[in-house]
């Protein structure tokens, strides 16, 4: 047996039981008749047909289509900058050492993501701490380089 949610009053026939519902003549009950009389058991249940919404004429696109159009109309736009001081574009130090931190558990997250295993443990978090003017920003304005430079590697 299926749940049926949402159904539309307008789609629903009911059928006095089992017997009525599989008779090729047989009829649904009236919209405004009484079911008192009806059902008066398990085996005498009545019997309700979901019927499918009519359709407008309107073609249905398969969710595949239209997850490709949805694609088709992303585009990308490059971030902001975080940092936007007088050294946002001196060459960034430091940038071998941190990509050789990143490339492990980058490697380990596409191993992962490879054997379909999407497990919460599976997931890299990069975490930028320090206190004020250590570079923070400029760190996660660098990080998409980064992360290209570790995993090129």
């Amino acid at each position: 047996m299926r749940s049926q949610t949402n159904a539309d009053a307008a789609n629903l026939r009911v059928y006095a039981n089992r017997a009525v519902y599989n008779d090729e003549n047989g009829q649904p009950l009236e919209e405004d008749g009484s079911i008192g009389a009806h059902s008066g058991s398990k085996k005498d249940a009545l019997i309700v047909e979901v019927q499918p919404p009519q359709r407008s004429g309107v073609a249905v696109e398969s969710q595949a289509v239209q997850l490709e159009k949805l694609l088709d109309t992303l585009e990308w736009k490059e971030p902001k900058r975080l940092c936007s001081s007088s050294g946002q574009d001196w060459p960034y130090q430091g940038a071998p050492e941190l990509v050789d931190l990143l490339m492990k558990p980058l490697i380990k997250h596409y191993n992962a993501w490879h054997r379909y295993n999407e497990d919460k443990q599976n997931h890299a978090i990069n975490l930028v701490l320090g206190g004020a003017g250590t570079g923070k920003s400029r760190t996660l304005d660098e990080m998409k380089g980064l992360l290209s430079a570790a995993a090129a590697r």
